[in-house]
């Protein structure tokens, strides 16, 4: 399974394909969103509908609720157009990506990481709010956190990405400012390109080999720096080949949606263990699944935006877990 949506491009990025079938009604959608490019996602749900049908003209059992207003393929984060246009989701340029009004003196979190990090804009956009907080994210395509030791402006996009990143987290921790970092990545996408590379194109080849030597780097040189940093831990997926069609409703066996969870788990606990005791290990799959499976659908929201990433309004309900993590930079 490749990880194309997700790669920078010297060309427009291509949507996803569910997307491309939803052009028409994204229009609506913005115009019901606020429809701004550059606006700030709204820190409330208003696209989400109540949990449990009304009494007196029931549409669905309680245990399955009506849908969000917003269809799957349109519920994604919606990111500055200096950062990234609607058409391309995820930046395909590196440098920072301004999520809030950036206010020098005040704290800063800084999402880092793939387009696994880019599903979370949201949850985190809800856990700052109102709060005087910076949130600035460094997310391109298939672009783990890495600690290249390379010079600023060298490599491909992913790597310049990377190194503005991590320059620019090292650079706030010298200034002595109040700092927290959220690493995020497909992590066992990589895993998987190094366990199979005969399976995957040349790109993913080299980020994958990147990724393994590099990654465990970026959290040795943020443990060096003693900067405060959380790890986001794989998320649920639809498998491929898909058992059910886009929106994928359909309840998926966990050991799909997560396939070699334990693995996984274990790669990534001990890539950021020179991190500490005090570096958190965010679970997005406790709103996912169970024991037994993940859900395509729950508590009547739709759980992806397309096969590889959650949907925005999933990712709010998210707030519990990731509340803390502002929590940690205010005075």
């Amino acid at each position: 399974m490749s990880h194309r949506l997700n790669r920078p491009s010297r060309r427009p990025a291509i949507v996803a394909v569910a997307l491309a079938a939803a052009v028409l009604v994204v229009l609506a959608v913005v115009l019901l969103s606020g429809g701004d490019d550059d606006a700030p996602e709204v820190t409330s749900d208003p696209t989400t509908t109540p949990t449990s049908a009304p009494t007196s003209t029931p549409t669905s059992t309680p245990s399955e609720p009506p849908p969000p207003a917003v269809p799957p393929e349109t519920d994604y984060p919606r990111l500055p157009t200096e950062c990234a246009t609607r058409e391309e989701l995820i930046p395909q340029e590196p440098g920072a990506c301004f999520l809030n009004e950036f206010v020098e003196e005040r704290p800063t979190v800084v999402l880092w990481g793939d387009s696994h990090a880019w599903q979370h804009i949201p949850v985190l956009r809800l856990a700052v709010g109102e709060e005087k907080v910076n949130l600035v994210g460094f997310v391109m395509g298939s672009c783990p956190p890495m600690d290249l030791d390379l010079p600023l402006g060298e490599g491909t996009k992913c790597e310049q990405n990377a190194t503005e990143a991590l320059d620019y987290i090292l650079r706030l921790d010298r200034e002595g400012r109040p700092l927290k970092v959220v690493a995020g990545a497909y992590w066992r996408f990589y895993l998987d390109v190094l366990a199979s590379p005969g399976d995957y194109d040349d790109y993913d080849n080299q980020q994958a080999d990147l990724f393994d030597e590099f990654t465990p780097a970026a959290f040795r040189a943020l443990a060096r720096a003693g900067v405060d940093t959380d790890v986001i831990a794989q998320t649920a997926t639809v498998p491929d080949p898909a058992p059910c069609a886009a929106p994928y409703v359909c309840k998926l066996p966990r050991a799909d949606a997560l396939r070699e969870e334990a693995a996984t788990d274990a790669w990534v606990r001990d890539a950021m263990r020179p991190l500490g005791d005090g570096a958190r290990y965010l679970d997005p799959n406790v709103e996912i699944c169970d024991d037994s499976w993940c859900y395509g659908r729950r508590d009547g929201i739709y759980t992806f935006f397309d096969q590889q990433h959650l949907t925005a309004t999933r990712s709010r309900t998210l707030l519990p877990l990731f509340a803390e993590i502002v929590a940690d930079v205010l005075p």
